[in-house]
């Protein structure tokens, strides 16, 4: 929530400023959090907030905001063959795999590293590929209410998998919670999200009609 609350103040800004100021923001804050928790405030008891608002994990927002930019100022990278998403198809499913299978899946820089790469091999390689990646893009749709929902979805199943099969094959558990996080954000993203979204449009625009052109003979004018 941190990020949107920042994302949505920059959004008040110009442009330039706004995301200068937004991706700027991370690094400082990890940077004064790491130098304070030498401190004494490093042993107050809701410093552990801060250390939470300041996890390596938030630069992925960052560095998304980054890649964006980046695809939209110098383009995408020609890529015949697809070899970018070919790679970053095998980076997310079998990075992880591994990352569990050494019991390194914990080392959060890490995680970031994977998949900063693999995501910057999809937004900076030419789409004419994409169709093969049908899947990851409907996913990615559903991208927000994954967020918001794995957490009760693989929390649940944990409960349901240690009072059934006790804290044995930990990686079949991994694979089939992201499976089950997945299968159930894609309904939810169509039946709940997608209809509130849609409603919420309707009502600001209500609430602030914007501009539209009408065209009279041969002339545009705004109404």
């Amino acid at each position: 929530m941190l990020f949107y609350l920042l994302f949505g103040a920059c959004l008040a800004l110009p442009r330039r400023v706004g995301l200068t100021l937004l991706l700027a923001a991370f690094p400082v804050l990890m940077v004064v959090e790491r130098l304070l928790s030498q401190t004494s405030f490093g042993v107050k008891p809701w410093w552990v907030v801060a250390e939470w608002w300041t996890r390596i994990q938030l630069l992925l927002f960052a560095i998304g905001v980054v890649l964006a930019m980046a695809q939209e100022r110098f383009g995408r990278v020609v890529d015949r063959h697809g070899l970018g998403l070919s790679a970053a198809l095998i980076l997310l499913i079998l990075g992880p795999t591994f990352m569990l299978a050494l019991r390194i899946s914990g080392n959060a820089g890490l995680t970031c590293a994977v998949a900063t790469i693999a995501v910057a091999l999809c937004v900076l390689t030419a789409e004419r590929h994409w169709e093969r990646a049908g899947l990851l893009i409907r996913l990615g749709d559903a991208s927000y209410v994954l967020y918001l929902s794995h957490a009760t979805v693989v929390g649940g199943l944990s409960l349901l998998w240690l009072g059934t099969a006790g804290p044995r094959w930990s990686l079949a558990f991994n694979l089939i919670a992201v499976g089950a996080a997945c299968a159930i954000a894609w309904p939810l993203h169509l039946w709940l999200e997608r209809p509130v979204t849609q409603l919420l449009r309707a009502l600001l625009e209500q609430a602030s009609p914007r501009p539209r052109l009408e065209i009279v003979g041969d002339e545009a004018r705004a109404g």
